[in-house]
């Protein structure tokens, strides 16, 4: 099975038609109502139709290779508006076109805490719609994944009125914060009007609105936003020097915004719900019971289970630091684990190589991306081959692959153990242990003890990365539901795995994800609704479906 991750080639794009036009013949006005998710990726851009009954006629992605240079070199992570755009227009043009004409509401997500900003004034949907190239004038989008807002740095800025809310750096609120002390003509001497998210913006075009409007999901997750009023913190106002004028009024998750002009392959008039968040609408696509938690492991890594506002006021102060509650739809929060260190982790092993290679003068136009597949199946046959890496048996080598930190302890890094020459000279076996490292940090932040105590029985498991990667899957199986307990191969299992290896001296004492002693009680399931790729587009299509019904 191929590996696919969101750093696809940029040609790559894949569309999937349940349906056909010709199904609408003979059908009812109200049996031809259609709804349309969007979802603005760090790397794609994907679309769902779902039909009147809920369910999914079609739906595509593409990638959108809108990765930009910075001027401040790694620690910088920015992208081309204009291409995401490109892109968008590009793939709802597509998935809609037979359908057009009967699309009722419009739901709206992608990357959240990332920031742009843009100038209303000189916006003009229909004269971009007549000339696809002339877009709007705007700041690139610096991404959630943007470093330059060091420890130091974010702790210079004012504290926040909400003391259990996070601030870090690829926050739109902290990102702005750096760019009005080190960008001031960026900010003040370009005409800028407004700012907000990609999906702001792109909602922004479609309704041709004066002034963005984001959804609770989105602005929590800029920092700086009161909760208990659904508005931002009063500090940002006392500030003098940061560009309050520029934010967007705030409503929340499930309201109508707008409704479109004829931009974007879309007919005048339809209902625009406001923008939400990516994890929100991953999590709504697929949470159906108040005991059932969700995992997806894509760029990044998210787990995550509903409460509600009552129940969030009890345990908040007994959760892992890990854990923040963010607006969640139905009045409810979403507990939620946000890791930075998922595919991307894997990923940057494979570009390593690659990188290597070059450096080497061996070859110049290798790819991470076609390295994977083949990574996976070096790690596939090693699994069959050899016991210390067989279905149930982890290997001696631990790799605790925290690249990028984490948001509530900064001070993360990677780390290797168990290192001999045989494991440093099999890339197979190397690459089997980062895929089980993923797991083993995610075990770290979030046990399925901790889980259990919050009345979470299953574990449900989406994203490209455990659809793709066995050793990923049956490791979430081994940690969380205790599949191995019952192996032949138990004495070897905690044999070669050993508790004191690979904590990384950052006071997880299950670092390596040793079963010894755990209980897990948390059902994985794996999503097999053959909707990985798009399940927050799906989740955004469902909002507008549901609530469209509702209004």
């Amino acid at each position: 099975m191929p590996v696919l991750v969101d750093y696809s080639d940029c040609v790559v794009e894949s569309i999937i038609f349940i349906g056909q036009s010709s199904q609408t013949k003979g059908m009812t006005d109200k049996e031809t109502e259609y709804w349309l998710g969007i979802d603005l990726g760090t790397t794609s851009v994907k679309v769902v139709l779902l039909d009147l009954d809920g369910n999914v006629l079609c739906s595509k992605s593409k990638q959108t290779c809108a990765d930009v240079e910075s001027d401040e070199g790694d620690c910088g992570y920015e992208q081309d508006p204009s291409k995401i755009m490109e892109v968008t227009e590009d793939v709802i043009s597509t998935v809609i076109y037979p359908y057009k004409e009967n699309v009722k509401g419009v739901g709206i997500t992608g990357q959240m805490h990332g920031v742009m900003l843009w100038s209303e004034e000189k916006q003009n949907p229909i004269k971009a719609q007549q000339c696809k190239k002339d877009f709007p004038h705007h700041s690139n989008l610096y991404t959630w994944q943007d470093q330059r807002c060091s420890p130091e740095f974010l702790g210079s800025l004012p504290n926040q009125s909400d003391c259990h809310q996070t601030l870090s750096t690829g926050y739109g609120c902290a990102t702005l914060f750096w760019l009005t002390q080190h960008r001031q003509a960026l900010v003040k001497d370009q005409g800028f009007t407004a700012c907000g998210t990609i999906m702001d913006y792109l909602v922004c075009r479609l309704c041709e609105l004066d002034h963005p409007v984001t959804s609770d999901h989105l602005a929590a997750s800029f920092g700086y936003f009161n909760k208990e009023i659904t508005a931002w913190d009063e500090v940002l106002i006392q500030n003098g020097d940061f560009p309050y004028h520029l934010l967007p009024h705030i409503i929340p998750a499930g309201k109508v915004v707008g409704h479109t002009f004829e931009v974007f392959g879309l007919p005048m008039g339809v209902p625009v719900f406001v923008a939400m968040g990516d994890v929100q609408c991953a999590m709504q696509a697929m949470l159906s019971s108040p005991h059932d938690a969700v995992v997806n492991i894509s760029t990044s890594i998210q787990l995550g289970f509903a409460v509600s506002k009552a129940k969030r006021e009890k345990i908040v102060q007994t959760s892992p630091a890990c854990i923040s509650f963010f607006p969640y739809f139905d009045d409810q929060e979403l507990a939620l684990f946000a890791g930075l260190n998922g595919g991307n982790a894997i990923f940057c092993f494979a570009e390593s190589i690659a990188q290597w290679v070059s450096d080497l003068g061996i070859a110049s136009d290798i790819k991470a991306t076609s390295l994977l597949p083949k990574l996976q199946n070096l790690s596939e046959n090693l699994r069959a081959k050899n016991s210390l890496v067989s279905k149930h048996v982890s290997s001696p080598l631990v790799i605790h692959p925290v690249l990028f930190g984490e948001r509530h302890d900064k001070s993360l890094k990677a780390s290797v153990s168990g290192l001999d020459y045989a494991s440093l000279s099999n890339v197979g076996l190397l690459f089997h242990s980062l895929s089980e490292g993923v797991v083993n940090h995610l075990h770290c932040m979030v046990s399925p003890e901790y889980l259990a105590s919050q009345g979470i029985a299953r574990l449900q498991v989406s994203g490209s990365v455990p659809t793709n990667n066995v050793v990923v899957i049956d490791r979430l199986r081994l940690l969380y539901s205790g599949r191995a307990h019952a192996s032949e191969n138990k004495d070897h299992v905690f044999h070669d795995v050993g508790s004191p290896q690979g904590t990384g001296g950052i006071g997880c004492d299950n670092e390596t994800g040793d079963v010894e002693g755990v209980k897990p009680r948390v059902e994985v399931v794996m999503d097999t609704r053959g909707l990985e790729s798009v399940g927050s587009a799906l989740g955004a299509a469902r909002v507008a479906h549901s609530y469209s019904s509702s209004r």
